[in-house]
């Protein structure tokens, strides 16, 4: 009929009845709407639902909240179907039907209660409902009324598999487990293990990992079903290996490697043979070397060392060097080689001995030793240093030269030591009368071979040494 319009919106549920013509189990549902448009008309439809004409059926699994299930093979599952209808029958009579993988609706001998306990079965799909009319008529096919359809969905059997290993992994190494069958997995095993990977893959860290893996599989129709695959291992050798070995540069040194019954060393430069357990090692720069050890079973053991290279001690004193009595000076010495300890020798007036350059204050000349010494074996090297110690310059100021021996000469012993030293001697009228260098020979008094005047001269030394630099005065002659 006709459906009003209203202010505000609401729902309201509306019905109607109609029967199909003989044969005719398809129809066409048109719904128009005949108001005019405009602003602010309009309708939502929700819910079209068909039942059948008459009272109302209701039936389901066990206690009626479920209504289509799915189940697997192999399954012994018996399920007992129930109804319900509304009270307008006086004498109801039922009968249950089945319909097997579409084939059509046949009546089920015997259920004719209100309940049916439906047997195992095997693949397929398999729908029930249930007819009931008044008294006799639930024979008469126009007088009754069937309900809607409970589906139950028969899947077939999985058939999981689980991949057996091609043989036993060595402790240590990764393997894979593998199952096939379904669409989600969950395996567990020895020592806390658990995945949900298909493949998962398990480091064989212990002999506490050997046991039965277990897997339990889920298909697309929610079917379950388990397998599993037994799993040990075989033990391992253990390399028994130093980390880190130190070798003298261009010297020879023994690696020492136990574990297995072969073993392999990489690279094989250096090495005096890469198959040994034993091998010698030359080089000259750092290098490392993988080493593998095998057993009987086939299983490995691996490591690395490290050989860095000790460079040979080097010695250096230094210069030999020259200094004033009482004014310390400073060895200019060096030391080279990988862990080296160095020495003094002497240790006497050495200020501070544990520097490779130290300060020396000794009373007179004296030859220190430096020598340096490797941690590593690497041997040992020396070297020596002169100190030679002067005393400052005692410069006189007169000589007597008068051909009596005594003081005839300008005598500057500590000039001597110093062989480029510059000596000149001016008179009062600043005209050179005496230079020499070295003091190769003390000032006589004369100039050309010819003697001097008494009187007083002018000096000026350049010692060509920092510590003593120049020194300048006056020398009297007196004759």
């Amino acid at each position: 009929g006709r459906i009003a319009a209203n202010t505000t919106p609401r729902w309201q549920q509306y019905g109607t009845f109609l029967t199909t013509p003989d044969g005719v189990s398809d129809l066409v549902i048109r719904i128009r709407n005949n108001a005019p448009g405009g602003c602010g008309n309009d309708l939502v439809l929700d819910d079209i639902a068909f039942r059948p004409c008459g009272p109302q059926i209701r039936i389901g699994i066990d206690n009626l909240s479920t209504r289509d299930t799915t189940i697997c093979e192999p399954n012994n599952k018996v399920f007992s179907l129930r109804m319900s209808y509304s009270s307008q029958y006086q004498q109801p009579r039922f009968q249950w039907q089945e319909n097997v993988n579409t084939g059509g609706w046949v009546n089920i001998p015997g259920a004719t209660s209100e309940t049916y306990t439906r047997p195992a079965t095997g693949q397929g799909v398999y729908q029930y409902r249930v007819l009931i009319a008044e008294g006799s008529n639930i024979s008469v096919a126009k007088c009754r009324v069937a309900s809607d359809a409970i589906n139950i969905r028969v899947d077939p059997g999985m058939n999981v598999s689980t991949t057996p290993l091609s043989s036993p992994p060595c402790l240590g190494t990764r393997f894979n487990l593998s199952a096939q069958g379904g669409v989600s997995y969950n395996w567990t095993g020895p020592n806390g293990f658990s995945s949900s990977s298909q493949s998962p893959s398990v480091l064989a860290a212990s002999f506490a990992d050997t046991g039965r893996y277990r897997v339990r599989v889920t298909n697309a129709a929610g079917c379950i079903d388990t397998a599993s695959t037994a799993v040990y291992f075989l033990p391992k050798p253990t390399l028994v290996l130093d980390t880190v070995a130190f070798v003298c540069s261009g010297r020879a040194r023994q690696l020492n490697a136990s574990g297995g019954i072969r073993i392999k060393w990489s690279p094989s430069t250096g090495l005096s043979n890469d198959t040994v357990y034993n091998p010698s090692v030359t080089t000259t720069t750092d290098i490392s070397y993988t080493v593998s050890v095998i057993n009987n079973l086939g299983c490995t053991d691996n490591g690395m060392i490290r050989v860095q290279v000790a460079q040979a001690p080097q010695a250096n004193a230094g210069p030999d060097i020259k200094m004033l009595r009482g004014k310390p000076a400073k060895l200019r010495s060096s030391v080279s080689g990988s862990n080296v300890e160095h020495t003094w020798s002497p240790m006497n007036y050495i200020l501070d001995p544990a520097s490779t350059a130290p300060m020396v204050d000794p009373p007179s000349d004296t030859r220190y030793r430096l020598t340096v010494t490797s941690r590593d074996g690497c041997g040992s090297s020396f070297d020596e240093v002169d100190v030679k110690v002067f005393e400052d310059l005692k410069i006189p100021n007169t000589f007597t030269p008068n051909g009596d021996g005594y003081n005839d000469v300008w005598q500057i012993d500590q000039l001597r030591a110093f062989e480029s030293s510059v000596t000149e001697v001016y008179n009062t009228a600043g005209q050179l009368v005496y230079r020499d260098i070295g003091y190769s020979r003390p000032w006589d008094g004369s100039r050309n071979g010819r003697n001097l005047p008494a009187g007083t001269y002018y000096y000026v030394i350049d010692t060509k040494w920092d510590m003593l630099g120049k020194r300048s005065g006056y020398v009297t002659i007196i004759r």
